[in-house]
């Protein structure tokens, strides 16, 4: 059983997406385990882009993250993270016929 964090940041709780982004998810077959409403603080903002300090564009990056509250959820699947080929790659070159 495999979980994923999943955040819906400012932009998308202000414009009222979270409710169709969850029936997405939920309709490929993830299932939400929890949920929070969360505004997120600087230090928090900081150390989750601390890769990114000292760029151009980090100060914007952490004023849009804490500008308002973000919906974090965790979301589960039985199946695996990553998508599985249906069926093999043909390796011989196709006929141009």
């Amino acid at each position: 059983m495999n979980r994923t964090l999943v955040i819906c940041k400012p932009d998308a709780v202000e414009r009222g997406l979270v409710g169709e982004l969850v029936g997405r998810l939920e309709r490929k077959g993830l299932r939400l385990v929890a949920a929070q409403l969360r505004q997120i603080d600087e230090a928090t903002a900081s150390e989750h882009y601390e890769e990114h300090r000292g760029k151009p564009f980090y100060p914007d990056l952490v004023g849009f993250i804490t500008r308002s509250p973000s919906m974090a959820f965790t979301v589960r699947t039985r199946r695996p993270s990553s998508k599985r080929m249906r069926s093999p790659t043909r390796t011989s070159p196709a006929s141009p016929w």
